[in-house]
């Protein structure tokens, strides 16, 4: 069923990049400034590490980011700086 919905709802929602599929993906291309993200091990399945995909976002759509990887190897912590 098609529906209506506010600005508000429209700047809120979540999308996916062009032809990226991964949750990963989606979720750091839609962070905002100042935003921290958990990425636990467990959803991570791909070859490439975190950092890579956050490197080509930044530099696909001119924003920057801190990657690093948690000491007990559970999982990584992406935050957006500008």
């Amino acid at each position: 069923m098609i529906t209506k919905i506010t600005e508000e709802e429209y700047l809120n929602s979540i999308v996916k990049g062009r032809g990226r599929a991964s949750n990963v993906f989606t979720a750091i291309l839609n962070m905002k400034p100042g935003e921290i993200i958990n990425i636990p091990a467990s959803d991570w399945k791909r070859r490439r590490k975190v950092s890579s995909v956050a490197s080509y976002i930044a530099k696909r759509y001119k924003r920057k980011f801190v990657t690093v990887t948690l000491a007990d190897g559970n999982g990584w912590r992406v935050k957006r700086l500008e």
